[in-house]
Parts: structure tokens; sequence; C-alpha cells
């Protein structure tokens, strides 16, 4: 049986302040729905300082998972000083889908890999909803693609207003991209295709620094 997430289980990370680090925890808000999966990649991630420096991240793929609570504090060996944004990319770029790198949080045996045809998935929620039409009011969604129309990685532009000396929490509002999608209708995604693209459409929309 999925272990459920819901509201009493919010993730809150407490970081320790690191000279020469800077971390990232990301906070998932699921309201009245109950979460028994959540997993998505986070690459390519980018700090810009209020001093006009930046910081990139390069070749870096990591995969966030619910059940391990630990993967969604994120470390970087960047300089701890104040930030005016951070960005990233939600899901794996099209180069890499077909590199063939498949090791670390890329490996198949993390359930995050349809085939070469398909490449990864992104995004990987599934749970329970009273909007959801099915007989046990469940939904699947599996966002991935990475070959056009239906290429469904997403920047992430966060602009930074609340920052805690070398930490900064990023909220994930899932209540929020549920509230976004007709689950009466859509509940089960499993492909590329129009419907996962409107949902990746939706993933700009629900980070946020608070």
């Amino acid at each position: 049986m999925k272990k459920m997430v819901c509201l009493s289980c919010i993730l809150f990370l407490l970081c320790i302040s690191t000279y020469g680090q800077m971390q990232i925890s990301f906070k998932p808000i699921f309201n009245k729905d109950s979460i028994s999966v959540l997993k998505f990649y986070v690459s390519n991630v980018q700090i810009l300082y209020r001093d006009g420096t930046k910081f990139k991240e390069n070749n870096s793929f990591r995969l966030l998972d619910i059940e391990y609570i630990e993967s969604f504090l994120i470390i970087l060996n960047a300089p701890s000083k104040a930030i005016e944004k951070i960005s990233f990319d939600v899901g794996i770029d099209s180069t890499t889908s077909v590199s063939g790198a498949l090791d670390g949080d890329l490996d198949p045996i993390k359930g995050m890999y349809w085939a070469w045809h398909s490449g990864y998935i992104n995004l990987k929620l599934e749970g329970k909803s009273k909007a959801c039409s099915t007989i046990s009011n469940e939904f699947h969604f599996h966002v991935g693609g990475y070959r056009s129309p239906f290429y469904a990685l997403r920047r992430i532009d966060v602009p930074i207003v609340n920052q805690m000396g070398s930490s900064v929490a990023i909220q994930m509002n899932i209540a929020l991209l549920l509230d976004k999608i007709n689950l009466k209708q859509i509940n089960n995604i499993m492909l590329p295709g129009k419907e996962a693209m409107q949902i990746a459409d939706y993933l700009p929309q629900i980070f946020s620094n608070k």
C-alpha cells in the first residue's frame, strides 16, 4: 500500500547556514488532497545575486521524491550572499534524454523513465481528490516528453523575497496545480501529449518564495 501524504505531513526543512554553501529547501503544499506519489526532476539550477553576479550548476540532475524527505533539500557549493532570483528546470532536457547517461538519479530504476522513444518523466504526481470522477477518486499524472511538439521541460524563475542567511525556501503549491486541472475530465496521463503539455504549462505558476 502506498504511503499517503496529506496536509498534516507538509514538509518543513530546517537549513543550517554553512559558509560557502547555499541551501534550497522545497516545501510542497497539498491542501485537502491526499498525495501518494510526488517525484520530479530539478536541473540546470542558476542563482542570480543582487550584486549582479551569477552561479550556474551544469550537468546536474536531481530527483526530488516525497518518500525521501532529504531529497527536497538541495545544497550548492555557491556563494552565500543576497539572492535576487533562483532559476531551474523541472524535467530533463532533450539532449540528456537521448545521451544514454542512465546513472545516479537518471537511472531507470528510479521509476522515472518510460523508454528511449518517450524519455524521462519530468513530474510524477499521484493521489486522491474528491474532485476526481474515478471510482476511487484517484488521479495519476506522469508528465514528460522531449520531442516537439510535446516537449514538457519547463523553466522556473523564482524571485527571492525572503532569505535566511545561506538558506532559501521554495514553496511548491500542488493544491494550486490540482485546482487548475479539471479532475473530472483529466485524471490519468501516462504518456507525452497535449494534456501533459497543459500540466507542464502550469508548473511555472506553482513555485514561489514566501
